[in-house]
């Protein structure tokens, strides 16, 4: 039995929207110092002053009536289109030319005018094809690709003068690989230095920097080439390897006095004061900043991460109480400060459990999640003193 298509069945259109995606990241790999590549501005894909191109997946054949070529046409005759800023304007489609496509030679053609002559007898016999179809059933509706042929081929000189410009530009990069093929090629293609096994994750995470918010919505959905340069070089770090390897950017950030003076009075903070440990108090503030500096400005576009940080912070916590409660098993009202202390050190000078793959996770990192954890939960430092039965 064929598979059954709901009459709102968006499977394709979604489709031609992820293939349009997988095109974009490979143009980033393309893309050169100083260069930008914006998406969906002047239309699908364009590179400044390079390149604008539309992206297209249908599984039918690219014929002469065909409805995404005539459109894409028509789109950059549209006068808020600019065709001077791009040195090529390029159709990029799944499709593979039909068995009597008048386009199947369009690249070798680099006359103007026979690009136009080929537009014109294509629109000639659409035209006697709708005559026919009229002479069928009088007062039928002309074709859509015939009505786009008739806005492209408008009679109009400043309209013909900007269609030379833009045919002598425009290149049909036909036959493209179909959505699922594209990712394995990009893989295969620019993945060969990430281990084997990160190598999809690896993808998939460059591929939600297209996407992701700030992309989109902080940088207009504008990518440079250095700010997918230092995603790149991220991301790589991170899954070159079985093992990964952990941000080190904050790994010896020296705080200065004045921005100790300025850390406000966190609740992490009083509870050291409790314990009446006002030595370690400097290095506590440390370990907090390079934490948060370390997470909000190294950690915060790995989309995967969040799905291993949070058992993370689980886990240290369980390990914080247990201990805690042991310690508080031990300890009188008269040593209590010090075996306070005791515990502070302890607990701050063990290795850091491993977060995921990453094979070196610092103990700043760990201690700074215990300190903000003090600010937000109630876990403290000065341990309880327990009658023992």
């Amino acid at each position: 039995m064929g598979e059954i298509k709901l009459p709102n069945d968006a499977s394709e259109t979604l489709k031609g929207t992820i293939y349009q995606f997988y095109v974009t990241l490979e143009k980033c790999f393309d893309l050169l110092e100083g260069e930008c590549l914006l998406i969906e501005k002047d239309g699908d894909i364009s590179l400044t002053s390079q390149m604008q191109m539309e992206v297209k997946k249908n599984n039918n054949d690219l014929t002469d009536a065909d409805e995404g070529l005539w459109n894409t046409l028509n789109n950059w005759l549209d006068d808020n289109f600019d065709d001077t800023k791009y040195k090529s304007l390029i159709l990029l489609t799944t499709q593979d030319y039909g068995s009597n496509s008048s386009f199947k030679d369009w690249n070798k053609n680099n006359i103007v005018e026979k690009k136009i002559n080929i537009l014109k007898e294509i629109h000639k016999k659409a035209i006697e094809r709708q005559k026919t179809r009229d002479s069928k059933n009088p007062g039928a509706t002309n074709s859509k690709s015939l009505v786009l042929m008739n806005s492209v081929l408008e009679n109009n000189d400043a309209r013909s003068n900007k269609l030379k410009n833009i045919l002598e530009k425009f290149t049909i990069l036909d036959n493209s690989l179909q959505p699922e093929e594209f990712f394995k090629n990009i893989k295969q293609k620019w993945c060969r230095h990430i281990y084997t096994a990160n190598r999809e994750i690896f993808l998939t995470s460059l591929l939600g920097i297209v996407i992701n918010p700030e992309t989109v919505y902080k940088n207009g959905w504008e990518i440079s080439c250095d700010f997918f340069s230092k995603q790149l070089e991220t991301l790589t770090s991170q899954y070159h390897s079985e093992t990964k390897i952990f941000p080190k950017k904050y790994s010896t950030y020296v705080l200065t006095s004045e921005e100790i003076e300025q850390v406000p009075n966190h609740l992490f903070l009083i509870k050291i004061d409790e314990i009446q440990y006002h030595q370690v108090k400097n290095q506590a503030i440390t370990e907090y900043i390079r934490y948060q500096k370390t997470l909000f400005e190294e950690m915060r576009e790995r989309k995967a991460l969040q799905s291993i940080y949070d058992p993370f912070v689980v886990a240290i916590e369980d390990s914080f109480n247990t201990k805690y409660r042991m310690f508080s098993r031990n300890t009188t009202e008269e040593k209590c400060i010090k075996d306070s202390k005791d515990f502070y050190d302890i607990v701050t000078d063990e290795a850091s459990p491993p977060l995921g793959n990453f094979n070196d996770t610092p103990k700043y990192f760990k201690n700074g999640i215990i300190h903000n954890l003090a600010n937000e939960k109630d876990i403290k430092w000065k341990l309880e003193v327990t009658i023992n039965e």
